[in-house]
């Protein structure tokens, strides 16, 4: 299993996970030159993105993907909440192409690889992070959430990988100049992870098989 972050961040958001069989895509919030460039650099030929999981319909994770999907044929998979959640033309595109819509807690098998989704916490309408095995080898992916839930601990204990939002110091964001209503958002319950509230996580699930944190 190869694991390629091409960009992350409020300026747009995509990673590729790639097994024997299949190469995935997360999120596509950034431009298609951008993208091309990115997987360039990685040695990732775009036309081999057989599968498309997006998270949320926010602007920053899915802002790329009307022209990716009219330029390369990738199987989207995404809820229904984020879907609904989409703007009409993405929604339109993505109508029209190959999807399948997903929710919490299922189970994708895509030949080699085993695809759990997990429930997210952030104020979109139905968020998700994602489980990906093969041969043994786990990964965890979990971004713009306000908190994972402790069910969830044991599912996702000694992964290999961990890609972990880390958002904000807590002291910094409430010392900022920031308005109130948006620190507010952020450390909410429905906003993003602080870095204390991640070492808390990682600190409750990572294992000796544990090799990389992101």
């Amino acid at each position: 299993m190869r694991i390629s972050v091409l960009a992350t961040g409020s300026n747009g958001n995509a990673t590729v996970i790639e097994t024997k069989m299949h190469k995935i895509l997360i999120d596509d919030g950034i431009t298609f030159k951008a993208l091309l460039g990115r997987m360039d650099e990685c040695k990732i030929d775009i036309n081999q993105i057989d599968s498309l999981f997006i998270t949320h319909e926010h602007y920053d994770h899915v802002s790329g993907i009307k022209v990716l999907l009219n330029k390369v044929s990738i199987k989207t998979y995404l809820t229904l909440g984020t879907l609904n959640g989409l703007n009409a033309e993405t929604k339109n595109t993505i109508s029209h192409k190959d999807y399948n819509i997903i929710k919490g807690n299922d189970v994708i098998a895509l030949d080699d690889c085993k695809i759990t989704i997990l429930n997210t916490h952030h104020d979109a309408k139905e968020p998700i992070g994602f489980i990906i095995e093969e041969d043994c080898k786990k990964v965890v992916y979990i971004t713009d959430t306000g908190y994972v839930d402790t069910s969830y601990y044991s599912l996702i204990k000694n992964a290999n990988i961990y890609i972990l939002e880390s958002n904000y110091d807590t002291e910094l964001l409430w010392s900022s100049n920031r308005p109130f209503d948006l620190k507010r958002r952020i450390a909410g319950d429905y906003g993003h992870i602080s870095n204390d509230d991640s070492a808390v996580i990682l600190a409750n699930v990572i294992g000796q098989d544990t090799k990389v944190v992101v």
